[in-house]
């Protein structure tokens, strides 16, 4: 992949606000990305699912359950092993005298062919094998929605500053109507003092947003798997959908349970416990098994292994068939057989609890969405009101009919709508983000 060196953090946003934040260079081997451009929410989830190290740790729990999956043959399968050896030795018998050279070679195979402990055993790694890819499934839905709603809080903090701009920019103008009527002589000196203190807090709150613009990138970034000083390029024109999910609440509910990995993963480790405690019951059970061997073995008064003219060889062939079943183990298997019941319980609470869980949040997700609709359009609401009652104090003011903290209050009054209105936009977009990974959609 090639070195993503050179980004701009910059917003697009209703305003025009364009913010560049120098953070650092960007970490090589980074996703091949187009730097001129603004990243969307898509690509930033996409860069997230292929560089987070939350998948990366859920893959490592996979790949330790493959393995531990693939051990539990070992009770089933065949166990084939190969000897040889070599050894110098001297002989001081009746009937040879002297030195000897011994060589040896074995071949030996074992097999269990009963063993209903490690049957259950293979299909409770199964189990667990299969819980731990839902569990893989279910990290990148946590991935996908964390990255999702870092990007919208990205997208408010960018928004929120350009609101903070346009108050120190409304500010601005009001200090310089006050100057203009204070040398006509229609206002106090104290309007315009009052008014460039005015001016200074709207900066000092603009420099905050500022700051938190950069806070909420490294945050972003940080979730992609990035370096939290990479520079990104954030497309802040998001539109929310402000229709509620089609159906009814229940059907939803009934769709989460048959899609969530969360619930498939609780599942199988339900079927995991069950299988297991079986397996610890059948520990009872006596254990068939089988092994065959053969071995072949010379001597030889000449240094050289099994080719002299002295050379005598030996062979011999093994079979055996065995059962072996364990009458007292120092009640190791009662312990066994008690903690896999004790498993199954937890497990079985595990998964009725996960199942309320989800019907609760689909539920509040669902019932989010039809409140932040309303929310929104109450927001917009204000916005309008708030700004024409601003247009209004500051005529009013300027006639000498109003009061400057009257004008001050309404151009607060206006900053507090539009930040409520971004709030609302922002938490719509999170309403429906939550619902759908609430729904695993």
């Amino acid at each position: 992949m090639s070195k993503w060196n050179r980004c701009v953090l910059a917003g697009v946003v209703p305003g025009g606000l364009a913010l560049a934040l120098l953070m650092g260079a960007c970490p090589c081997g980074a996703q091949d990305l187009n730097p001129s451009g603004l990243l969307t929410v898509e690509e930033c989830v996409a860069i997230a699912l292929d560089r987070s190290d939350l998948l990366g740790q859920a893959e490592g729990g996979l790949q330790s359950a493959r393995g531990s999956h693939w051990t539990q043959y070992q009770s089933v399968l065949p166990r084939v092993s190969a000897s040889a050896g070599w050894r110098r030795e001297f002989a001081d018998y009746i009937a040879v005298t002297g030195i000897q050279y011994v060589g040896s070679m074995g071949l030996r195979v074992d097999q269990n062919l009963l063993t209903l402990e490690g049957i259950q055993g293979i299909r409770s790694s199964k189990q667990a094998l299969r819980a731990a890819r839902a569990d893989l499934a279910a990290t990148r839905d946590e991935v996908e929605v964390t990255a999702r709603g870092q990007f919208y809080a990205c997208v408010a903090a960018l928004r929120l500053a350009d609101v903070e701009e346009s108050a120190v920019a409304l500010a601005q103008e009001q200090l310089r109507r006050s100057e203009t009527l204070f040398r006509l002589g229609s206002v106090a000196r104290s309007d315009v003092l009052q008014a460039q203190v005015n001016l200074a807090e709207a900066a000092q709150i603009a420099t905050q947003r500022r700051n938190g613009v950069r806070v909420e990138v490294a945050r972003l970034a940080l979730v992609m798997g990035l370096d939290p000083r990479t520079k990104l390029a954030i497309d802040s024109s998001l539109v929310a959908a402000e229709e509620p999910p089609a159906g009814e609440l229940d059907d939803w509910v009934e769709r989460a349970m048959g899609a969530r990995p969360d619930l498939r993963a609780a599942e199988a480790r339900l079927r995991a416990a069950e299988i297991s405690k079986l397996g610890a019951q059948y520990q009872r059970l006596p254990t068939i098994s089988a092994s065959a061997s053969w071995n072949r073995s010379a001597r030889d008064l000449e240094d050289e292994f099994l080719r002299g003219d002295y050379a005598k060889y030996d062979n011999s062939w093994s079979l055996s068939v065995g059962v072996s079943l364990s009458l007292f183990n120092g009640l190791l298997t009662e312990g066994r057989i008690e903690s896999a019941k004790g498993e199954c319980r937890t497990r079985q609470e595990a998964l009725e609890r996960l199942q309320k869980d989800i019907a609760l949040d689909v539920a509040s997700a669902f019932l989010d969405i039809y409140e932040e609709i309303e929310n929104l359009k109450a927001a917009r609401s204000s916005v309008s009101l708030a700004a024409e009652n601003l247009r209004l104090q500051q005529a009013l003011y300027e006639s000498g009919a109003g009061t400057l903290l009257e004008w001050d209050n309404a151009r607060l009054d206006l900053r507090r709508a539009r930040v409520t209105l971004i709030q609302a936009e922002i938490s719509l977009l999170l309403a429906h983000a939550r619902f759908r990974s609430a729904i695993a959609a």
